[in-house]
């Protein structure tokens, strides 16, 4: 199965964050490939999806990303990303702590880049080790908590729901999810506990 989709990104509340909000995202059945092999491997697979987009030469040790956010009076804040992202994404704070309802806030755009980046490494991962699949759908759930200087989020569940093509690939399947998270650059990059709590579904392939 070639993987050729892009990924999603929506936006969810419910009272498990800040008293009321929740990040989930969703990836489309668009994905597939196989699973198990080291990092080494994954790294190749990254070098090959950059060279299919056109983007030469080998991974570096160090890359540098820029992302720039504004405010103006009487003006929503908004943020935007280098390479000419799509659109300007407006936010706000969370209604909780004074800001705009209907928003993205910054709590959930940490939340988005948890749950993207999981897809992301997953994908990368499950090319390596050769792993059919047809979908994943990843929603994180954050436990912002006060402690003895300020609010920081704590916890972090993750939940994939993965669907499979093929049920002898259970125990493999979930085997590479627990990998994807532990190399995921994101939530290594976090001081907050992170769970997961992995789903798979079995689904045959529909003929096209």
């Amino acid at each position: 199965m070639t993987q050729t989709g892009s990924g999603c990104i929506s936006l969810l509340t419910c009272p498990a964050i800040l008293g009321r909000g929740r990040g989930g995202v969703n990836q489309p059945g668009d994905l597939g490939t196989k699973v198990t092999k080291p990092s080494d491997q994954v790294h190749i697979v990254l070098n090959r999806v950059r060279s299919s987009l056109k983007l030469e030469g080998t991974m570096e040790a160090k890359y540098t990303y820029i992302a720039n956010a504004q405010f103006h009076q009487n003006d929503r804040s908004f943020v935007e990303v280098e390479h000419a992202a799509p659109r300007l994404i407006h936010f706000s704070a969370p209604p909780e702590f004074g800001g705009e309802p209907g928003t993205w806030t910054p709590e959930h755009f940490l939340l988005a880049a948890v749950a993207s980046c999981f897809i992301a490494t997953f994908r990368a991962v499950a090319k390596a080790s050769k792993l059919d699949f047809q979908g994943l759908e990843v929603s994180v759930e954050g436990a912002l908590e006060k402690d003895d200087r300020s609010f920081r989020f704590t916890k972090l569940v993750l939940r994939p729901v993965l669907i499979l093509c093929a049920e002898a690939e259970r125990e493999r399947a979930l085997r590479l999810l627990d990998k994807s998270e532990k190399i995921c650059l994101v939530t290594r990059s976090l001081s907050s506990e992170v769970q997961m709590e992995s789903k798979i579904l079995v689904e045959a392939p529909v003929a096209v």
